[in-house]
């Protein structure tokens, strides 16, 4: 008899660096507890919502800012731990960068929920959960490498 297979669960994330330092915008939840862990803006995608679509609104709800998102940096398949679990799927869009020269403050999170801050690239392991750390060195190794990494 076939197995059915639950539909996998879609997250976008959004990443923002900062050009100078090729820092990267991330937040940390509000209700956090023990050693922070920051994560890049991201959200669970709707059924019929573009990864694209996701990233802004994920960058938009956690930070107030608005960007446009530009390409596919990482795409991770996470297969299900149990059966009868969904799979998963992580996409990282590129959501521009921000230069020193275009001062743009990031707005206060209204509904003080997260937190954020820019994370440099020898920050990562120590700001972050190991998987997010590998994440967004992808995502920021993935232009050099042709466009598009798969974790």
């Amino acid at each position: 008899m076939p197995t059915s297979h639950a539909p996998a669960v879609r997250t976008a994330n959004a990443l923002v660096r900062r050009r100078r330092d090729d820092a990267v915008l991330m937040t940390l939840p509000a209700d956090h507890t023990g050693r922070p862990r920051f994560r890049l803006p991201a959200v669970a995608l709707g059924d019929h919502e573009s990864p694209a679509h996701g990233a802004k609104r994920a960058l938009q709800e956690e930070t107030g800012l608005q960007a446009a998102a530009t390409q596919h940096l990482v795409e991770q398949q996470i297969p299900p731990t149990e059966p009868g679990q969904p799979a998963a799927l992580t996409i990282v869009i590129d959501c521009g960068s921000m230069t020193d020269d275009v001062h743009t403050p990031l707005p206060p999170c209204a509904d003080g929920r997260f937190a954020y801050a820019w994370v440099t690239r020898h920050m990562l392991e120590r700001l972050c959960e190991p998987h997010q750390a590998r994440l967004v060195e992808a995502a920021l190794d993935a232009p050099a490498h042709g466009g598009l990494a798969e974790l």
